[in-house]
């Protein structure tokens, strides 16, 4: 059957796979197609010869005129101007003032009509009507805006005409010049450069002392310069040097400047781009208004000189010299020049500096994905790779504060991420170069997981999908296969994709193994097994493949029977049976029959289905090319059998009793049968059902002792005693058979969960030393059992519990000795805490505080991987550790006694030991474990009313009178109660989240107690008023002083203050009881 798979984004991918033979497909070699790959071309350096660049600035844009007056008025000007001009006599010396004066409106007229062509109302209108594809109101809208430009010619040609009259009727008019002037101007604005030239070299030749000579100049410069011929225009342009004071110099010295670059003097060319800029610089300083633009057009331009003459490694500080505000764009667009030049070390340089000067701007993106197309371009694959790392890091760190900016940017990410996959991949698929195609995985992985919505990404799943093929990475590409289909599975490429899925689901699957078929004996792992993802997605895909249809007939059986296996490999017996009648049925002489019909009668055995099973033998035995060989005697031992089979008829049917006591009573007609063991068994599991537990410990007894050691069903029936007493919950027998079991038969199947129960039975019931028995069995037994650390470590516990400490300790050493590397990081944790409390149970307190310090320490020194794999049980022993090292803090707090002497000191030295204490508080907070946290709060919240307390109750200084007293002791009260608020906020903060987690504990009584205390002290208080906010969710009191008191002593006593209250500051710094801001240990944020 021939396929073929086109998949098309820049590139074509093409996959043929061909069919699967039982399992595997043959010869599958995935291939892309591919057009015309365009590539960008280099630029050459600057080629001197052919078209020049040009400035952004011409003399025409210095005299652009603007209206200066509304069409209303400016109108009207003119037909003032008619009158007055009528009513003057011919040899009137103003006359031609008043026509100049007419021209210039003609031409201000003129240029109203430009700006009415281009304002924003007509931009909007056309695109308006564009957006709504109305072609009529299209038209209509560009034709008055060509109507507008038609008026615009027609005025400014009159303009020109009134000045030509001048100067044919008054060749003496004393501003000739002015008119010669304007009429160069003018025709050059209307294109016809000709005249232009012709009236400018004229005002030179006959007005050599006019003002407007400086500006005719430049102008006869513009002239030869739109001619190319840059060295007579630089002529011209090197005159106005003598004008230094017009406005026209410092645009002269910028047309020299293009006139050497033009001319390939580079040097010379970036001197005078210095020159302007400096000029302009200096002429803001006293105050110019740089009105033309002149210094940034001269910033803008000096980059191409720079390009030339300046080294990448200087660019930056030179532009920020020159350029202070504008100098990374100017940085960029030399870069940019350089890889456009082919230079492209230069330009991943300049890109680099870019970004180290300003590394949190968005423009970094830009940047970066500029140097990943000069590596590109550089064919250094390892630095493109490295570059690209680098790239699609960017947009994730930068999306937050960058939104509108990073968006922009990443649809010209993604177009490169594409282009760059496809070409690789291209060009690995010439090369088949395993380094090539490694790279381009890394693209398509990067594309796929930056772009969930991309344009191109149905098409790139595709070739993702080939490439991981090609690579043999198959789990991989059924997962891209199968996300091609679920993306549109009525799309181009569904169909296809169903196929190659299949394929590489063969890859994965190998349904091609010997079927193990099972019989009544595996009746205990008969039990439907859930199908793990990939096997239940590689059925869909054989009934999806089956329902598209194929050529070959081969495929479909091939199909069929995969489903079908796969189904009864995971207990599925009743959705295998019959898909196998059916290839059975349809297709009788193919390879896959046979099997089928022993998968199909081991589905009926497993089912208990006997009806089915003999209907399906008498069925096989009529089909000679089936009964033969193993699948005949097969066939004939159920026939045989069929009266010890009809028991499982009744079980079949659900009547669990009955089909027991047809086993039972099999056994009496039949003592010498065969089926024995086999009868007892089955009789013994289906009185379990049926919840006749004394008759199922009957029938397991008489199997066990008949059979315990002819038949590998008598250790199972020990096992099954101990399991009826399990679910008649008579634990401690159960406990014993279990322990029996696994003590007798240490190879049978079940031991491992046999240890399992009967250590947890005994371990419920007290029996610890039974329990840590079992569990030291299991570990010798399982040695390479992922859970023999787990198993290990909780020995320790049942020490602890019994109040043998010291062997609690030993063993935790033992665990840490032996199990530190294999049994995971927050066992390792949990150790230390364990120890740690066995010391505190000790009350070696010294001991136990060293253990504090071994959790956090193990925690810190933890690689970053390991770091992310602390669960719950690691968090809560790093939540103890810290929580005690707070205790022991907060111990030393209270242990500083106020004393009248030193009281600054001894409140300073409080205040600073209970504001560490709470900070490691606030580290626990950070852990988010529901028990720390309400520990940790009420302890928070008890050391500021301690604190409280021993402040307000502090030594008075002596010497103060009895006023002076009662002053001072409302000081302390009012400073107290800032420091209970903070209390109280924190208890209210330990109930609230008791609440929120459903937790109440001696904290939490302890922090409800309290803190209806301290509300109570809070509703007494008539003068002390809280600021609005003081207790608002995550809030901290405010810092805070102490007035100072002041004692007023009689007239014309002006010696020194009595001696105030020390002054306290809570730690406003601090973030509040439960507030984020807090460091996990590590330094990590939790």
């Amino acid at each position: 059957m021939k396929r073929v798979l086109l998949v098309t984004i820049t590139l074509l991918a093409a996959f043929a796979p061909p069919a699967p033979s039982f399992g595997q497909g043959k010869g599958y070699v995935p291939k892309i197609e591919t057009g015309e790959v365009k590539k960008e071309e280099v630029k050459p350096k600057e080629d001197t010869k052919g078209k020049k660049p040009r400035p952004g600035l011409s003399a025409e844009d210095l005299y652009r005129v603007k209206p200066s007056a509304s069409e209303e008025k400016l109108q009207a000007a003119i037909e003032s101007l008619y009158r007055i001009i009528d009513y003057a006599e011919e040899d009137d010396p103003e006359k031609p003032v008043y026509y100049a004066r007419l021209a210039n409106l003609y031409w201000e007229k003129a240029e109203s009509y430009f700006m009415q062509a281009y304002s924003d109302e007509m931009d909007k209108e056309i695109l308006a009507a564009q957006n709504a594809n109305d072609e009529e109101r299209v038209r209509v809208a560009e034709a008055r805006r060509d109507s507008l430009l038609e008026q615009q010619k027609e005025w400014r040609r009159k303009a020109i005409k009134i000045f030509q009259e001048i100067e044919q009727k008054y060749p003496d008019y004393e501003k000739l010049d002015m008119v010669l002037f304007y009429l160069g101007n003018f025709s050059t604005q209307m294109g016809d450069y000709e005249a232009g030239y012709n009236y400018y070299t004229q005002l030179i030749t006959s007005f050599p002392e006019s003002k407007y000579l400086p500006d005719a100049l430049v102008n006869v410069g513009e002239y030869y310069f739109q001619q190319d011929e840059f060295d007579t225009a630089s002529e011209f342009y090197k005159r106005v040097v003598s004008f230094p004071e017009s406005k026209i110099y410092p645009f002269a010295i910028y047309k020299q400047a293009w006139c050497h670059y033009n001319m390939g003097e580079y040097e010379e060319a970036f001197k005078k781009f210095v020159e302007v800029i400096q000029y302009a610089m200096k002429a803001e300083k006293e105050g110019g208004t740089g009105k033309i633009g002149l210094k940034a057009e001269a910033q803008k331009d000096i980059v191409l000189a720079y390009s030339q003459v300046g080294k990448e490694a200087k660019a930056i500080p030179f532009f920020k010299g020159i350029a202070p505000e504008i100098y990374l764009v100017l940085s960029a667009r030399l870069a940019r020049l350089f890889a456009d030049q082919g230079e492209y070390e230069k330009a991943i340089t300049m890109y680099r500096n870019i970004i180290a000067e300003d590394p949190d701007s968005p423009t970094v993106l830009t940047h970066q994905r500029n140097i990943v197309e000069a590596a590109d371009k550089t064919a250094d694959k390892v630095r493109t790779r490295t570059e690209i790392n680098r790239l699609v890091e960017l947009p994730e760190a930068l999306q937050k504060e960058n939104s509108s900016v990073i968006a922009q940017e990443k649809e010209k990410v993604e177009e490169l991420l594409r282009t760059m996959a496809i070409t690789y991949h291209f060009e690995a698929q010439k090369t088949m170069e395993k380094k090539a195609m490694l790279l381009a995985q890394e693209v398509y992985d990067h594309y796929l997981r930056l772009f969930p919505e991309g344009t191109g990404r149905y098409q790139m799943l595709m070739n993702h999908a080939i490439l991981l093929y090609q690579l043999e990475v198959y789990e991989k590409a059924v997962v891209e296969g199968e996300r091609v289909i679920a993306m549109d599975p009525q799309g181009k490429y569904a169909k296809e994709a169903a196929y190659t899925a299949l394929m590489c689901y063969y890859k994965v699957i190998d349904t091609s193994k010997k079927t193990v078929v099972k019989g009544e004996e595996e009746e205990d792992q008969a039990a439907e097994m859930e199908l793990p993802a990939q096997y239940a997605n590689m059925v869909q895909a054989c009934d999806r493949f089956v329902g598209i249809g194929s050529d070959d007939p081969e495929e479909i059986i091939q199909a069929k029977f995969a489903a079908a296996k796969i189904l009864y490999d995971f207990n599925h017996f009743k959705d295998a049976a019959p898909r196998l009648e059916g290839l059975i049925q349809q297709y009788p002489s193919s390879e896959v029959a046979p099997d089928s019909a022993k998968l199909l009668l081991s589905s009926f055995t497993m089912l208990r289905d006997i009806n089915n099973l003999n209907a399906w033998a008498d069925k096989l035995y009529t089909m000679p090319t089936l009964a033969q060989g193993e699948l005949l005697a097969i066939i004939n031992k159920i026939r045989d059998r069929a009266k010890f089979n009809r028991c499982f008829q009744y079980e079949f049917d659900k009547q669990f009793e009955a089909a027991a006591d047809c086993f039972v009573d099999y056994t009496v007609k039949f003592p010498t049968s065969k089926l024995m063991d086999k009868s007892l068994y089955n009789a013994a599991v289906n009185y379990q059902r049926a919840r006749k537990y004394e008759k199922a410990l009957k029938a397991n007894a008489q199997l066990y002792n008949c059979c315990a050691r002819s038949s590998k069903l008598g250790p199972r029936a020990l096992y099954l005693i101990a399991e009826t007493y399990r679910a008649a919950a008579v634990y401690d027998q159960a406990a014993d058979y279990y322990e029996k079991y696994a003590l007798d038969h240490p190879k049978e199947t079940k031991v491992k969960e046999a240890l399992i129960f009967a250590s947890a039975f005994r371990r419920g019931l007290g029996q610890h030393a039974e329990a840590i028995r079992n569990y030291e069995r299991y570990i010798n037994l399982f040695k390479k059992d992922p859970k023999v650390p787990a198993v290990f470590f909780d020995i320790g516990t049942l020490y602890k519990r019994d109040g043998k400490y010291s062997e609690a300790i030993k063993h935790y050493n033992n665990y840490l000795a032996r199990y530190r590397t294999v049994g995971g990081v927050n066992l390792v944790l949990a150790a230390y805490q364990e120890i740690g409390e066995c010391y505190a149970a000790q009350k070696k307190y010294k001991e136990a505080r060293k253990q504090f310090d071994a959790v956090i320490e193990a925690f810190k020194k933890l690689p970053d991987e390991d770091k992310k794999k602390v669960g719950r049980r690691g968090i809560s022993a790093i939540a103890w550790a810290y929580f005690n090292n707070a205790d022991a803090m907060l111990e030393e707090a209270v242990a500083v006694k106020l004393t009248r002497k030193t009281l600054k000191e001894d409140t300073e030295r409080k205040i600073r030991i209970t504001n560490d204490a709470e900070k490691l508080y606030l580290t626990v907070l950070s852990l988010k474990q529901p028990f720390w946290d309400s520990a940790a709060l009420y302890k928070i919240g008890s050391a500021w009313e301690r604190f409280a307390d021993d402040f307000e109750n502090s030594p008075m200084p002596s010497g103060l009178t009895e006023d002076e007293q009662e002053e001072y002791k409302l000081q302390l009260s009012e400073a107290a109660q800032l420091f209970r608020l903070k209390a109280a906020a924190a208890y209210k903060k330990c109930l609230e989240g008791a609440k929120a987690n459903h937790l109440f504990n001696e904290y939490t009584e302890k922090a409800e107690q309290r803190l209806s205390v301290l509300e109570f002290q809070f509703a007494g208080m008539k003068e002390y008023r809280v600021r609005p906010g003081f207790l608002s969710a995550g809030a901290n009191p405010p810092d805070f002083k102490l007035r100072k008191v002041v004692i007023f002593k009689a007239s014309g006593d002006e010696s020194g203050d009595k001696p105030a209250p020390p002054n306290p500051q809570p730690p406003g710094g601090a973030p509040a009881p439960g507030s984020s801001g807090t460091t996990a240990p590590g330094g990590e944020s939790k």
